[in-house]
């Protein structure tokens, strides 16, 4: 592992350890992400929905938050138990893919409404043949907002 990576995976259990809260990525000894496919037919089919895919349960999102030792859960419209590697991107609905996060988080960074821009871009590259459905899933669960400022550099706000 290089450093400069070594140091991020301890700065992340070092923000975790504090605020759960407070870091934007999750914590991937709770959260490595779990894949469903990696079919791109499927996920760019005309007729592909997420609806028969999405499972979680209450005892889910509970589970996720006692992990995350998140209370209450998940603080409706401040936050929400997310897919790391969502299912527009083949993601799966299981608890090693899911975790708690802000819509906007204190010091004013990204959370959930960025990152579902990111997804819908991910798809739409996925579908358009621009990248491999593999890249994309690695893309978002490696460090997802890496992947937003890889996929968006250059845009204006």
């Amino acid at each position: 592992m290089q450093l400069s990576h070594a140091i991020g995976w301890l700065g992340l259990a070092f923000c975790f350890s504090l605020t759960p809260l407070q870091a934007q990525l999750p914590n991937p000894d709770l959260t490595p992400g779990a894949i469903r496919t990696t079919n791109a037919d499927e996920i760019c089919s005309a007729s592909f929905r997420t609806k028969p895919f999405r499972k979680t349960t209450a005892a889910m999102k509970r589970q996720v938050c006692k992990a995350y030792g998140v209370k209450p859960c998940p603080k409706a419209v401040r936050e929400e138990i997310d897919h790391l590697i969502p299912l527009e991107l083949g993601g799966m609905d299981d608890v090693k893919n899911l975790w708690p996060e802000l819509a906007k988080y204190s010091d004013g960074s990204p959370g959930f409404h960025v990152k579902d821009k990111l997804e819908n871009e991910l798809h739409r590259r996925v579908c358009a043949g621009l990248m491999s459905l593999e890249d994309a899933q690695g893309c978002i669960s490696h460090n997802w907002i890496d992947c937003n400022h890889a996929v968006f550099a250059g845009e204006t706000k």
